[in-house]
């Protein structure tokens, strides 16, 4: 008899969950879900493969060296942090950015855009028309914004992105960017997944596609899949807007 166990992945904080139950338990998007059973006759090439990887990413980290900043000379000085999305982990971000403005006699001001491109837009617009000194943007990729970045460019606003996708060359407009590897984070995902499954995963997943972290995370995860384990395994894939997750996520994942 097969042993069946349902797996819930909420790839935004890398964050990975196993569930005791049967079925599909709901977590912030975007979700890979998928069923593990116990492989008496697995792939080794995959499974020795995924445990690599795994194993390789379990190395401690080296911390990075500190420089100290000067922050008197921004004092009085206003922030803004747009969100392309409201969910937990961006309003833990979002608070935590007020406070450090706070802290260094800033002002500083968290918004959201409710995944709405046009709402990203509107409001680098108001930060660029409040005269702010600095623009930082989450999970929002500067070619959506291409236009206000350029005006907030030509008003010497600093504009920094957090989290907009892989590493990768800056868009115009922008100083600096804060990001991590999301393929490669997505391709770790698939492999915790091969390695627990003994590479006999059954994966569905659920994402929003104008959130350029979650294409890449998503996109990561079931290429490795495919590329270790692309006959034992299968993934099926979907998307919803994300006005539209509250109502979607639960029926698609009863699909499952």
């Amino acid at each position: 008899m097969m042993r069946r166990k349902a797996l819930t992945i909420a790839l935004p904080t890398a964050m990975l969950a196993l569930a005791a139950s049967p079925g599909i338990s709901s977590a912030s998007v975007p979700v890979i879900a998928g069923h593990l059973v116990n492989a008496s006759a697995a792939n080794t090439s995959c499974v020795a493969a995924a445990r690599q990887a795994v194993n390789a990413a379990r190395k401690p980290l080296v911390p990075l060296p500190i420089t100290p900043i000067d922050m008197k000379r921004n004092s009085g000085k206003s922030v803004w942090l747009i969100s392309a999305s409201q969910d937990e982990f961006t309003q833990t971000v979002g608070a935590g950015f007020v406070a450090a403005a706070k802290a260094a006699g800033m002002t500083g001001r968290y918004v959201e855009a409710n995944g709405q491109p046009n709402e990203m837009i509107q409001l680098v617009q108001e930060a660029v028309t409040d005269k702010a000194a600095g623009i930082a943007l989450l999970n929002i990729e500067p070619s959506a914004v291409s236009d206000p970045l350029l005006a907030a460019h030509a008003d010497h606003i600093t504009v920094v992105t957090v989290n907009d996708g892989d590493p990768g060359q800056r868009g115009p407009g922008v100083y600096a960017t804060v990001t991590d590897a999301f393929t490669a984070q997505g391709r770790l995902t698939g492999d915790w997944m091969l390695m627990n499954s003994s590479c006999h995963a059954h994966v569905a997943t659920f994402s929003i596609p104008t959130l350029a972290v979650v294409v890449d995370m998503i996109n990561g995860a079931t290429s490795e899949i495919k590329q270790l384990c692309s006959t034992a395994c299968s993934v099926t894939s979907s998307t919803f807007e994300y006005s539209t997750f509250a109502t979607q996520l639960g029926p698609l994942a009863e699909t499952v």
